[in-house]
């Protein structure tokens, strides 16, 4: 299952990927659900569609991520849910991988794939940051193994039984915005009897195509997103990178210190996020590669705890 949105070239090869599976054509299908792309993503998939009875397309309401991946566990007919991105070229293995996994592993399994960093991302600051940051979440996971915490539940590459799914009520779409959504139907997996286990064989190269300011916009999106994951799951709050309490949110953690204080206040002031930014653009200029790192990732956050904020003293929802 693949939700897309304004992405048809690179969806075009991510579709040829899993469309040319080694495992037998009439056992699996391909569902795409286009969230109100404005290229010409839905044309492009109604004709393919068309020519390949195992590719299902659905136009489905600009509603979110969660949404999105709702209409296509509704619109699927097999036993299990791959959910890959659109960005993600799987190898031709991936769904004979996935299949065994959940054979070995009973109907309680939820299937964690491999993601490799692809070797056609061009070479900017932007792709090469979050590539790297791909990288570090791997390792994690391959340390993991089949310990794995439900937080690894990414959506990029992995697998579910499709009752399972329906048992624990699919996404929360309370979630539009940008990350956790993925992760909270980890937790209620995980809650509900989950096993998570690691399946290395079942990989796919994620293509990534982004820029500063979309990195920055995501960001901020996972900080409201944040704030709605802790007010369903509180008991996660010391996993998290929490820069504020969030009312109703117990913690044990201190957050009154006089180092936290100052991180705090340079994070959110807005003169030293001026001068961050400035030197963000400078250090792209000069191709300097670890300073521009540096630099994203104190604008992340800077994004990312300023829309915290907002959201636990605003009591919104991700958006």
């Amino acid at each position: 299952m693949v939700p897309t949105y304004n992405r048809r070239p690179v969806l075009e090869c991510t579709i040829e990927c899993l469309l040319q599976q080694e495992f037998p054509e009439g056992e699996y299908e391909v569902v795409v659900v286009d969230d109100q792309s404005t290229d010409d993503t839905a044309e492009w998939l109604a004709g393919a569609a068309a020519q390949n009875d195992r590719l299902t397309a659905i136009r489905n309401p600009s509603k979110g991520r969660g949404q999105a991946r709702n209409a296509g566990i509704r619109a699927a007919h097999g036993e299990t849910i791959c959910f890959v991105d659109d960005d993600v070229w799987v190898v031709p293995g991936f769904v004979a991988a996935h299949w065994a996994a959940h054979q070995r592993y009973g109907p309680k399994a939820v299937i964690v794939g491999r993601l490799d960093v692809s070797l056609e991302t061009a070479k900017t600051i932007a792709n090469e940051y979050e590539d790297e940051r791909l990288v570090r979440v791997e390792e994690r996971i391959q340390a993991a193994k089949d310990n794995l915490h439900p937080g690894f539940f990414r959506t990029g590459n992995v697998s579910v039984r499709a009752h399972f799914l329906q048992e624990v009520g699919g996404f929360d779409e309370g979630f539009t915005g940008y990350s956790y959504e993925d992760s909270e139907l980890g937790y209620r997996l995980l809650a509900n009897g989950a096993e998570f286990r690691y399946a290395p064989d079942a990989a796919g190269e994620h293509y990534t195509a982004t820029s500063t300011a979309d990195v920055l916009r995501k960001q901020a999106e996972a900080g409201r997103s944040a704030v709605t994951f802790l007010r369903r799951w509180p008991e996660a709050v010391e996993r998290l990178s929490v820069p504020f309490a969030v009312p109703g949110v117990p913690t044990t953690a201190k957050r009154d210190g006089m180092i936290r204080r100052v991180a705090k206040w340079l994070l959110l002031s807005r003169p030293c996020g001026l001068a961050m930014g400035w030197l963000m653009v400078a250090a792209e200029m000069a191709g300097w590669k670890r300073g521009s790192f540096f630099l994203l990732d104190w604008l992340g956050w800077t994004k990312y705890a300023r829309a915290f904020r907002e959201a636990a003293r605003d009591g919104c929802s991700a958006g």
